[in-house]
């Protein structure tokens, strides 16, 4: 790749006093996106990189590739509601997945919701759905240029229609039918014009509309839950199946949640809630089974265990819920499910899932696994007891598989085979040392005939918000290997692969403890043999970008190109945009004297320092991002480009009809996977596919 012009970025200063310490920020300007100044840079900016990646002859190889592996279409994770599974699934020619369902598991598939229908470009996307329990109805989410603020709406598929309902500000909405399925209980935050533009992302509460009632406006829908709380409390709702109870889950930062409860039969639909599990510092995730509740929690069980509770007779105080599956010493506690008189446990051991079939009496039984691979999710049937997980690896794309009790393991049962032949791969998984003396394990992934000697290779990495980075199949990952490259994945502190220590380990004040793994990961890659810095890459997105920005501006010499998307940057004023305030109980607050130490002190964009040799860069985001401002990115390259004395390029690309990520159609997709593969490819002297 040439040298590159950068367009002309006027700096203008803003310099401001934070707890004492004086903060100049030259391109605050790029922060207002609606400027017309801001378009006609973010224009260049685009029209450089188009330039710049167009003209790598490795490009249309790789997005001819990825499109052939993205053409075997996909099968998402299992969801068992009454007697049908629920599933979603894209076609070879489809641009977004569709919801079908199977009665029973195994009879003919039954299409209820396409998206791809009256929306040819694929930029309408199903968010999310909730079927009643005997499936006359589905409520769904749909939301346009990925901006994730869903519009709800129901089919009726006993009269094959879709009714008159749209509920718009339905973000990550949860519904809970009432057992006729003419009314429902439902989440959403406060219309436009009923609070402040800058309250709009906040304020989520719990509503009731009814389906019977003719003409009824969801603006006149009583609000059932959530008034008085704190702004970013996030309420998720569920009820029994006959009706009775309806319980609230209010997620209150990443570290702690809450579980209400309610009687129906008091006052409906607005009844007085009672705390169930209120006031501690944990997480509590519920299944409703009749009037029971299983209880997933890490309070004072790091590790997770299961309580049980009877909502007939709920206990007086937390401590007096029943146990019933307790922590294990070295496993992470993921999810359960009834089956039969015990449970199905999904756990993480050293990043990959372990899956268990308990009794009542404590006896249990590992299923086996086909090879080290991830648990997406879990459903029973009830009444057959038949059982269903999603399953994917690093090799083995997603699908729904079959719980074997009696052959002790799992089956295919609803998978999809490779696009055109794939040459096998090889997974192992690595330990270093991170620089507290923390072991810091990392997966690798090659072609099995892969040589010995040192090869391209890009380092991947999250470290947050309780997420973890397990083995999982993704197009660009398995292109990347398949060309030749070494793609590595580094399990850091702040995610939850070894439990609520391990994520508490990693945020807040303890930050720096991420970067540092990450940063040890790319040192061992170097250290045992794996590449070479010049030709290592680092690849992260979201947190993830805020990771790899990070390890950029900490160690400039560690690499030799940085993959950066969708990220947080500039930490000072995050808080400030869009959503961004739900995730001061992860990162803190530059408001807060102490937070601001700690949170200046790693600050990407307050670390690049002019006259600074950094590695190729190519930063990424999206116009209609609803959760990451593409401020950040924009700010980051202009600072970069300004202060970087190497002769690697300093790109960005902005992508409009696009979010952060979730809704994206196919095109988008390839376009995206195309510009970065074709980016590390060249900085990394990797070749592409012929």
């Amino acid at each position: 790749m040439p040298n590159i012009a950068y367009p002309h970025t006027p700096v203008r200063p803003v310099t401001e006093v934070l707890h004492g310490v004086s903060i100049t920020d030259p391109y605050r300007w790029l922060e207002d996106g609606a400027s017309p100044e801001t378009a006609e840079w973010v224009a260049q900016q685009n029209a450089l990189t188009r330039g710049a990646l167009d003209g790598l002859d490795v490009r249309a190889r790789i997005k001819a590739r990825w499109l052939e592996l993205a053409r075997a279409g996909s099968v998402g994770s299992p969801r068992v509601v009454g007697r049908y599974l629920y599933y979603l699934e894209r076609s070879p020619d489809e641009r977004q997945p569709r919801l079908m369902r199977r009665c029973g598991g195994t009879e003919a598939p039954e299409l209820v919701l396409d998206p791809n229908r009256g929306h040819a470009a694929g930029l309408v996307a199903l968010d999310w759905y909730q079927p009643t329990r005997g499936g006359t109805r589905v409520a769904y989410g749909l939301s346009a240029n990925g901006d994730e603020w869903s519009t709800l709406g129901v089919v009726d598929l006993e009269r094959g229609e879709v009714l008159p309902v749209a509920i718009p500000r339905c973000r990550m909405s949860s519904v809970a039918w009432l057992p006729d399925g003419q009314s429902f209980f439902y989440t959403r935050y406060p219309l436009v014009g009923t609070v402040p533009e800058a309250e709009l992302p906040y304020h989520k509460r719990v509503y009731w509309h009814n389906l019977a009632s003719p003409g009824q406006d969801y603006r006149q829908d009583p609000e059932v839950f959530g008034a008085g709380r704190d702004r970013r409390v996030s309420p998720h709702v569920d009820i029994t199946a006959d009706g009775r109870y309806l319980v609230a889950t209010l997620m209150m930062g990443t570290q702690q949640t809450e579980v209400w409860w309610a009687d129906l039969q008091e006052s409906f639909p607005t009844p007085p809630f009672r705390a169930l599990f209120a006031n501690l510092l944990a997480r509590f995730h519920v299944k409703l089974v009749g009037h029971e509740l299983d209880v997933w929690t890490n309070w004072q069980a790091p590790n997770g265990r299961l309580l049980g509770v009877n909502l007939d007779h709920p206990p007086l105080e937390p401590g007096a819920a029943t146990e019933l599956v307790g922590e294990h010493p070295h496993r992470a506690l993921q999810q359960a499910e009834r089956l039969g008189p015990g449970w199905l446990l999904d756990y993480l051991e050293d990043a990959s899932s372990r899956l268990v079939h308990r009794e009542v009496s404590g006896e249990e039984r590992e299923l086996a696994l086909p090879e080290l691979g991830t648990i997406s999710g879990m459903g029973v049937e009830p009444g057959t007891g038949a059982a269903f997980v999603g399953y994917e690896s690093f090799a083995i794309r997603p699908g729904i598989w079959r719980v074997q009790r009696e052959e002790g393991r799992i089956a295919p049962h609803m998978t999809v085979s490779e696009g055109g032949a794939a040459p096998p791969i090889r997974v192992t998984q690595e330990w270093t040392q991170s620089a507290d003396g923390t072991a810091v394990p990392l997966f690798l992934v090659q072609r099995a005939d892969a040589p010995a000697s040192p090869r391209p290779a890009v380092l991947s990495g999250y470290g947050g918000f309780n997420l973890s980075r397990t083995p999982v199949y993704t197009n660009d990952q398995r292109l990347w290997v398949e060309m030749g490259g070494l793609f590595a994945v580094a399990t850091l502190r702040g995610g939850g692969e070894y439990g609520a220590a391990w994520h508490r380990a990693g945020m807040l004040e303890q930050k720096q403890h991420v970067f540092d793994d990450y940063i040890a990961a790319a040192e061992h890659l170097v250290a045992a043999g794996h590449t070479d810095r010049r030709h290592l890459a680092l690849w992260g997105r979201s947190n993830g970008g805020l990771l790899v920005g990070a390890a950029l501006t900490q160690r400039p010499d560690l690499c030799r190109a940085v993959v950066c998307g969708v990220p947080l940057l500039d930490m000072v004023r995050y808080h400030r945009f869009l959503i961004a305030d739900l995730w001061t109980a992860e990162y803190g607050s530059a408001d807060d004297p102490a937070q601001f130490s700690y949170i200046y002190a790693y600050s990407p964009y307050h670390h690049v320092e002019p006259g600074t040799a950094y590695p190729a860069v190519l930063l990424y985001a999206a116009h209609e991002d609803s959760r990451v401002d593409p401020l950040h990115a924009r700010k980051m390259a202009a600072l970069l480009q300004s202060a970087s004395t190497s002769d690697r390029p300093i790109l960005l690309r902005i992508e409009f009809q696009a979010g952060h990520g979730v809704g994206k159609p196919i095109p988008k997709q390839a376009d995206e996977y195309a510009d970065i593969l074709a980016f590390l490819a060249d900085q990394l002297e990797l070749d592409a596919p012929h």
